[in-house]
């Protein structure tokens, strides 16, 4: 899986007992699926001028929301305490959300401009954090849903 300008999303392997991997996945995934929704309309972000106007398919709510949806998501990923043998996804999944976090501020303030070229220029290099954070997170969930039968 790539992400526009970023590379390969990779996951770390899975060492960890099924068990293990399963009281993991009850603790991540409803903070992953928490903030999914509202990540998902940013990393789907699609800008376009129309008649000479411009126009975004995220709006500076949308991308605020996904930053406090991320925000709150990085909070309690923190407090997550992982077996041993996960603590390598479980950073993995923490550092794609602190990544994104500037992502969001950055394409927050374009919007907010109403500076095409700002906005234009901020979405070229913000957005693919913000896809990251959602690939790597849905690929760690899957990932591990599989490896807990």
């Amino acid at each position: 899986m790539r992400v526009p300008g970023k590379g390969e999303v990779k996951v770390p392997k899975v060492t960890a007992t099924r068990d293990e991997i399963k009281t993991y996945l009850n603790q991540v995934r409803p903070i992953i699926r928490n903030t999914e929704q509202q990540v998902a309309q940013v990393a789907n972000l699609n800008a376009k001028i129309k008649n000479g106007n411009f126009s975004a398919s995220a709006n500076l709510k949308s991308v605020q929301n996904a930053e406090q949806a991320t925000r709150r998501g990085f909070e309690k990923l923190k407090s997550v305490q992982p077996p041993k043998d996960l603590r390598p996804i479980h950073e993995k999944l923490v550092q794609a959300y602190d990544q994104a976090l500037p992502a969001y501020k950055n394409l927050g303030q374009a919007l907010q401009s109403g500076n095409l070229r700002k906005i234009t220029t901020s979405v070229g290099k913000n957005l693919p954090d913000v896809q990251r954070q959602l690939l790597e997170s849905r690929k760690i969930l899957r990932q591990l849903s599989r490896e807990s039968g």
